[in-house]
C-alpha cells in the first residue's frame, strides 16, 4: 500500500516542479523579450527624433531643455513664448 502512495506522491511532486519550471520559463522569456525591445529601441535612437508637429514648450517639457536655449538656438526672442509648431518656425525662417 505504501509503494502506492509513495508513487503518486513522486507523480505529484514532479509534476508541481514541472508547473513551476514552466512558469519560471515563461517570466523568464517575458522578460528577456521586453529586454532585447528596450535594447533595440535604445539602439535606434530612442525617442531622439523632432517631429514637426512639435512646439517649443512641448520639446523643452519632453526632453528637459530650457525654453530659454531653444528659443535662442531656433533664432527666435525667448520672452516671445511662441506656441507654434516647428514646421511653421521653419517655414517662416524659409528652412522648409
Amino acid at each position: 500500500m505504501e509503494d502506492g502512495n509513495d508513487m503518486q506522491s513522486l507523480w505529484w511532486r514532479r509534476s508541481q516542479l514541472l508547473a513551476v519550471l514552466l512558469i519560471v520559463g515563461v517570466l523568464l522569456s517575458g522578460l528577456t523579450l521586453r529586454i532585447s525591445r528596450h535594447v533595440s529601441h535604445l539602439q535606434h535612437g530612442g525617442d531622439a527624433a523632432l517631429r514637426p508637429w512639435m512646439n517649443v514648450a512641448y520639446i523643452a517639457r519632453t526632453y528637459d531643455v530650457p525654453h530659454d536655449v531653444l528659443y535662442r538656438a531656433l533664432g527666435l526672442d525667448p520672452s516671445t513664448q511662441d506656441r507654434r509648431p516647428l514646421a511653421a518656425i521653419a517655414r517662416e525662417q524659409l528652412v522648409l
